[in-house]
C-alpha cells in the first residue's frame, strides 16, 4: 500500500484543449473526482484547491458517476486511508551527535538506518512531573523535540531533555485532542506537521486544518 495518494504528471499532455481553456478543465475534473469518491474528506481538497470557487459547475451530472460507485460497492474513501500505511516519527542519525533530526517512516518498522532503532518511534507525550514534552527514552538517555531554528518549516530536532543549557520553554508543546494538532508553546501559531514538500521530514509551519497537521497518540503494546 502507498502512503500518499498523489499523480505523477507528465511534462507535456497528450489531450487536446482545443478552444478550452486547459487549466480550468482539469480542475473541473479535479473536482468531479473529488465529489464522487472523497465522500467528506472532500473539503480538504476544495479547501486547499479553490478549484469549487474556480470552476463552480463541476457538480452538473454526477448522478452517473455516483451511481456508477454504487453500482460497484466501492468503500468509503476514510477506510482507504484507514489502510494505507501509516507512517510514524523517527530520530534520524548518530543521537549521541550535535544534531539529530526528526524524520517520517513507516510505522512497521526503522527505514534500514543501523541508528534508527525500534525505540526511536516511541514518543510520549510528558504530563507529570514535566508537562508538555514529547519525549522518546533510549540506552543513551531521553530525548525532546524542539525546532532546529525559529522559522516556518524548520526541521525538528532532538535535544537531550535535562540539558541546562536548553531552555525549558522551547520544550514545551501543546497538544489539542479534537483538532490533534500539537502547538509549540513558545509560539503557539506554529504547529507539528510532515512537511509539504520534502515527504519525510518533521518540521514546525504555521497551524493549519490540514492532515499534515494532525497526530495520534496510541496505547503503548
Amino acid at each position: 500500500p502507498c502512503s500518499r495518494i498523489a499523480h505523477v504528471f507528465r511534462k507535456k499532455s497528450p489531450y487536446k484543449f482545443k478552444d478550452r481553456d486547459p487549466h480550468k478543465t482539469i480542475a473541473h475534473n479535479l473536482n468531479r473526482v473529488a465529489a464522487v469518491w472523497m465522500d467528506d474528506f472532500a473539503s480538504i481538497y476544495f479547501t486547499q484547491s479553490g478549484n469549487d470557487i474556480k470552476v463552480p459547475d463541476y457538480h452538473v451530472a454526477l448522478e452517473e458517476r455516483t451511481q456508477l460507485r454504487q453500482n460497484l460497492r466501492c468503500k468509503s474513501f476514510e477506510l482507504s486511508g484507514r489502510r494505507r500505511m501509516q507512517e510514524c516519527i523517527y530520530h534520524e542519525g548518530n543521537p549521541v551527535g550535535d544534531k539529530i533530526l526528526a524524520v517520517m517512516r513507516s510505522c512497521a518498522g526503522p527505514g534500514g538506518s543501523q541508528n534508527e532503532g525500534p525505540e526511536a518511534m516511541n514518543w510520549y507525550y510528558t504530563k507529570q512531573p514535566v508537562y508538555g514534552e514529547l519525549r522518546h527514552e533510549a540506552s543513551y538517555g531521553s530525548r525532546c523535540m524542539t525546532p532546529l531554528e525559529v522559522k516556518n518549516n524548520a526541521r525538528i530536532s532532538l535535544v537531550r531533555c535535562y540539558d541546562n543549557e536548553t531552555p525549558d520553554a522551547i520544550l514545551k508543546w501543546i497538544y489539542n485532542p479534537e483538532t490533534k494538532q500539537i502547538a509549540w508553546s513558545n509560539h503557539p501559531s506554529g504547529c507539528l506537521a510532515a512537511s509539504k514538500s520534502v515527504p519525510d521530514q518533521v518540521v514546525i509551519t504555521k497551524c493549519k486544518s490540514s492532515p499534515r497537521h494532525q497526530w495520534t497518540f496510541v496505547p503503548y503494546p
